[in-house]
């Protein structure tokens, strides 16, 4: 495991730094000899030159996104996500062109070496810096997973710490995400309509955020779960607690994959949840578990964003099956 994980792999900032030098030089080539590439390319010379001006000034903003992106790859990765965006696009819309005027296809060297020939080292970069989330997420892990983080370190809103909480009751504690994320939403309503049924079985139910203070997440329960204003709530901005419940940071098809997004358009669009900012973080997984006397008694971990568990049934500890 790369225990170093502030300092990038090596070969991201010389890559980066290349391709600074390059969009910087072609950019200024262009917007001061905007010419130039039609001759070398035996083309006609457009009327219209502060067009391609334009798209030489595009290269000097590319260029100075790089060289911001240079002095934190890791936590500045969105110029290179940006610059990626930008030259498959123009890749796209010169084939796209190319198919009806052939002429065009002289152009194709500058293409190759302006667009085609920065995928491989932009792709691997933002692989690595995706990567870069999940290595972090398992020393957090590792290193929240201690005999010194207890249960008794984490306040609850009604003035009491989890550990008394769940000394006293059977607590149901749910993890959130972020509260503009439409499943977020729709978790809040169905506690609401479960629990009756939920404390009906001797369970007390916490939830848990990712904002600073409990007031603005007080105010987003209220929204979207009617009848949940006397819930306790539970502050974690950290996220010490999501991974002292082993709690990882979802993959991309756990959080953006077929099943999240047919998922997300039935909630956010057909039943009216939306989508809202991000108020906690959107790349952690949400989880419930039912604890009791320092005991884990239930859980449920989320395969997906989109997964919808049944709370009420979580609740009967008769059965404790775990989900």
């Amino acid at each position: 495991m790369e225990h170093n994980l502030a300092k990038p792999t090596w070969w991201i900032r010389p890559l980066i730094f290349v391709a600074f030098l390059y969009n910087l030089f072609w950019g200024f080539t262009t917007i001061f000899f905007p010419e130039y590439i039609f001759v070398v390319s035996d083309l006609d010379v457009p009327n219209y030159l502060y067009i391609w001006q334009t798209l030489g000034a595009i290269e000097v903003v590319l260029a100075v996104g790089y060289f911001i992106a240079l002095i934190n790859p890791y936590r500045h990765w969105a110029p290179i996500a940006i610059g990626f965006t930008y030259k498959v696009l123009s890749c796209l819309i010169f084939f796209n062109a190319a198919i009806t005027n052939k002429e065009l296809l002289h152009l194709g060297n500058y293409i190759f070496i302006d667009n085609l020939i920065w995928f491989l080292p932009f792709t691997a970069i933002l692989v690595n810096v995706y990567r870069r989330s999940f290595r972090s997420d398992e020393l957090l892990l590792e290193a929240f997973d201690d005999e010194y983080i207890t249960y008794d370190m984490f306040d609850t809103s009604e003035g009491i710490d989890l550990k008394e909480m769940s000394d006293r009751w059977p607590t149901m504690v749910v993890f959130l995400r972020h509260f503009g994320c439409t499943f977020c939403r729709e978790t809040l309503q169905d506690i609401a309509k479960q629990r009756k049924s939920i404390e009906a079985q001797g369970i007390r139910i916490l939830l848990v955020h990712m904002l600073e203070d409990n007031v603005e997440a007080k105010k987003q329960v209220v929204e979207y779960g009617h009848g949940l204003d006397d819930i306790p709530l539970l502050s974690d901005p950290e996220g010490i607690l999501y991974k002292k419940f082993k709690l990882r940071r979802g993959t991309f098809w756990q959080l953006l994959g077929g099943k999240v997004l047919f998922r997300g358009f039935v909630a956010g669009v057909i039943k009216g949840n939306g989508i809202g900012k991000e108020m906690g973080d959107m790349t952690q997984m949400p989880g419930i578990f039912v604890v009791y006397k320092d005991e884990i008694v239930k859980k449920y971990i989320h395969k997906s964003s989109a997964d919808r568990p049944e709370y009420d049934k979580l609740a009967n500890l008769k059965n404790k099956e775990a989900a």
